[in-house]
């Protein structure tokens, strides 16, 4: 059974206060970037493609962006380097009273087969507005709107149809999904492929409309080669990030290396933060501060009481509960170092809750490892029932069907079939490993693991109401700047409470 993804009745956008801000409620140090960055727009767009702005946690420049975001010309881009960050920056474009829409420029109109301009602007992922199918070798069927429930297209464009007995009726949803909205990924070809040399996505010779601005956020996860690709179009580029936290997972990052613009003072709501206070100590000495302790926002364990803070931070009567906070972001995650040890934690949490060698059960944390738009690699979910099995691909591709809410990215994915293999993997399945399996990846199933424990570069760009960052000793072998990077991009994955284990 093919999976159905739903957008929950009530949207973030609905559910969260617009908090429209202006140029009058800038702080002193977030005007001056403000008029540093629209100086640049009117001016030194033709000398210096890229303008960076970083910022450090408590700065506020997610502020700054959403002043900036309203007063720049359409039609304007958003990105992130994964479809997690990306979703997190729609989030915040919405609560800012900004609608975006995370699919290309023009769409079909499904009785003209004309295109239709989409004024709203681009948030997706950078890879989805720079690359696009390999036509060679990759089949993308287009699909119409439905103007149905779950269409997110403008029902005053809607059109009406014969269906056949003389009734006018708008476009039938198929599964209970718009396809328009939210089409199923390219199938491959069989065979091997020349032009794109087996990767199954080319560079955009243009992107699909003429932005007058690219505003990239989480860009010290921005890769040097990605970066490259962007200037080729000869768009101004506004790159955003905490310069602080760690570079990209694979190849160099140079782009928030030294950023143009910084924003580093604190603003008085986040001064008396333990966490930031926490942040800023790692910046200046590189090590946990005892000090700062306070047994509420920030609390030091010892590794000897881990299984107790599990058994209460995820007693199985509260599994089934909403993962998230009322701001709509993860409850409690476990960062950690290396997937080794992430492994290790998501055995542990499972066998306290006396969850060890059973299928995932109702209420379980899950996060997904591979895009399926609209669910993303990095997106955490809660399973809404026990998951079942559903056939073993003659032994080759066990899987578990169940449904995962998305509560924190206001989507419901519906009968997803989980590979059975991914769960407990170090690292996920690709091409090589499916094929070590004997199976494609297709046949394989989709990509989820438990949720309880993730590493820090998977939580990257994102964050959760309560983090237990555990500290090995194996990192005192890390250099020092990478082990500095690394503690302040773990504890600040924390919004309210955060306990270091060490």
């Amino acid at each position: 059974m093919n999976s159905i993804v739903k957008v929950q009745s009530q949207s973030i956008a609905t559910r969260t206060t617009h908090q429209q801000l202006t140029v009058a409620d800038l702080s002193p140090d977030q005007h001056s970037a403000y008029s540093a960055i629209m100086t640049w727009m009117r001016q030194g767009t033709q000398t210096k493609q890229v303008l960076t702005l970083g910022g450090y946690a408590g700065t506020g420049k997610s502020a700054l962006v959403s002043v900036v975001a309203h007063e720049m010309p359409s039609p304007l881009a958003f990105a992130a380097f994964t479809g997690k960050a990306a979703s997190v920056l729609g989030r915040k474009l919405a609560a800012s009273g900004i609608a975006t829409v995370n699919r290309i420029a023009y769409v079909r109109d499904p009785l003209s087969g004309g295109r239709v301009f989409e004024p709203r602007p681009y948030c997706g992922t950078l890879h989805g507005l720079v690359y696009r199918p390999c036509d060679a070798c990759m089949v993308e069927k287009e699909y119409p709107h439905t103007y149905g429930e779950e269409c997110v297209a403008d029902m005053d464009d809607a059109v009406e149809i014969d269906d056949g007995n003389g009734e006018p009726v708008h476009v039938a949803p198929v599964n209970g999904k718009c396809l328009g909205c939210d089409p199923p990924p390219p199938v491959k070809r069989d065979g091997p492929c020349t032009r794109c040399a087996g990767n199954r996505y080319l560079r955009r010779e243009r992107l699909d409309r003429q932005y007058r601005l690219i505003v990239i956020d989480e860009a010290s996860m921005v890769s040097d080669d990605m970066l490259t690709a962007l200037r080729s179009y000869g768009i101004p580029i506004l790159a955003v990030g905490d310069h602080g936290q760690l570079p990209p997972v694979k190849g160099t990052g140079s782009l928030m290396r030294a950023p143009d613009i910084r924003l580093e003072k604190i603003h008085r709501q986040a001064a008396g933060n333990p966490i930031i206070a926490l942040s800023a100590r790692i910046r200046e000495t590189g090590e946990i501060d005892d000090a700062l302790e306070d047994g509420e926002a920030f609390t030091i364990l010892a590794q000897r009481n881990l299984d107790a803070w599990v058994a209460k931070r995820f007693p199985q009567a509260r599994l089934d509960v909403d993962p998230t906070t009322a701001q709509g972001i993860m409850g409690t995650v476990l960062v950690s170092w290396t997937n080794r040890l992430r492994v290790g934690l998501n055995r542990d949490v499972r066998d306290v809750l006396g969850l060890a060698e059973t299928a995932p059960q109702r209420g379980e944390a899950l996060i997904c490892l591979k895009n399926a738009a609209p669910i993303y690699n990095g997106m955490r979910g809660v399973l809404r029932a026990d998951a079942v099995r559903a056939g073993d691909g003659g032994g080759k591709a066990p899987k578990w069907k169940a449904t995962v809410d998305f509560t924190e990215d206001n989507q419901v994915a519906e009968n997803i079939l989980m590979s059975e293999h991914q769960f407990f993997e170090e690292k996920t399945i690709d091409y090589d490993k499916a094929l070590s399996l004997g199976v494609s990846m297709a046949q394989l199933g989709a990509l989820y693991d438990f949720g309880y424990a993730l590493t820090c570069h998977k939580m990257q760009g994102s964050q959760a109401a309560e983090v237990g960052v555990v500290v090995e000793g194996g990192m005192a072998r890390m250099p020092r700047e990478d082990r500095i990077r690394w503690l302040y991009t773990a504890v600040t994955r924390a919004a309210e409470r955060l306990t270091v284990i060490r």
